[in-house]
C-alpha cells in the first residue's frame, strides 16, 4: 500500500476501498443529510427546549447508526464524509446546549426561563 506524505509530518495512507462497493444508493446519503439540517433547525435552532434538545440528540444517534453501516461497506465518497462530519458537529452541538444551564448569547432555552 501506498503511503501519503504530508512535509514533516507522520505519513498517513491511503484509503483502503478493499471490502468495499460503490453505493448503489446516493439517495440514503442525501436524504440523511437533507433530515440533519431540519433537525438541527426545527430542534436546535436560537430557540431551544430540553425536550427538543432530547429529541434532536435521539434522531442525530440513529442516522450516525446508519451512517457508520454505510461508511464501513461502501467506497469513501465526498458527500459521505459531509454527512459524517456534519453529524459529528450536530453532536457536539446538541450535548453543548443540554449541559448549558443559562440563556445567554445565541443560545435560549424556554425550560430555562426564571419564572
Amino acid at each position: 500500500k501506498e503511503i501519503a506524505s504530508v512535509s514533516n509530518q507522520k505519513e498517513i495512507p491511503f484509503w483502503d476501498k478493499e471490502g468495499t462497493s460503490n453505493p448503489k444508493e446516493l439517495i440514503l446519503i442525501s436524504h440523511n443529510l437533507e433530515e440533519v439540517k431540519m433537525i438541527m433547525n426545527d430542534y436546535v435552532g436560537i430557540v431551544r427546549s430540553d425536550e427538543r434538545l432530547e429529541r434532536a440528540k435521539q434522531r442525530i444517534h440513529l442516522i450516525y447508526k446508519e451512517t457508520e453501516k454505510l461508511y464501513k461497506q461502501t467506497t469513501l465518497s465526498y458527500q459521505l464524509c459531509e454527512l459524517r462530519n456534519l453529524l459529528t458537529i450536530a453532536h457536539l452541538i446538541i450535548e453543548q446546549s443540554i449541559e448549558r444551564k443559562e440563556n445567554k448569547g445565541g443560545f435560549y432555552n424556554i425550560d430555562l426561563i426564571k419564572s
